[in-house]
């Protein structure tokens, strides 16, 4: 009994010991998605970065953090956008939403979307929620989709 207890104790500190860990999640050329305790090499992933929010991620209720852990939002906004981007920027900031945005800057970078996405034309604002694409700001459509996600009202 007393051997069971302090075994007990050896391994809880050898786990705290490890709770404190970073955990990277990449991806590589191929598509495999990897996780490891090691940054990938610039040779060996494609790196992306899910948020460039404003928001404190830790600071967030839970909800809002597991969301956006399933469905991470990405905006994608063009130089001349305008007032769009901004209606669309305002609204997720409004809704207290993570989000990183990508300002689709070249024609490269525009085709290297199209061709992630699937799309023959791509639209700014487009709001990326995990996997699925809403092209135009249209707060209905996007509302419902946050919702659904499990993003907090």
């Amino acid at each position: 009994m007393k051997h069971s207890k302090i075994l007990l104790v050896i391994a809880l500190l050898c786990l705290a010991g490890t709770a404190g860990a970073e955990v990277y999640r990449w991806t590589d050329k191929s598509g495999k998605v990897h996780y490891s305790d090691t940054p990938p090499t610039e040779t060996e992933a494609q790196t992306r970065r899910l948020y460039d929010s404003s928001i404190e991620q830790e600071k967030l209720p839970y909800e809002t953090r597991r969301a956006a852990s399933r469905f991470p939002l990405v905006l994608l906004t063009g130089e001349a956008c305008g007032e769009p981007c901004k209606l669309a920027r305002d609204y997720l900031g409004k809704r207290k939403a993570p989000f990183s945005e990508k300002l689709l800057k070249t024609q490269e970078e525009i085709d290297a979307y199209k061709r992630q996405l699937g799309k023959a034309e791509l639209s700014v604002p487009t709001l990326l929620v995990g996997s699925r694409v809403l092209d135009g700001f249209e707060p209905g459509a996007w509302g419902n989709e946050l919702n659904l996600a499990g993003y907090p009202k």
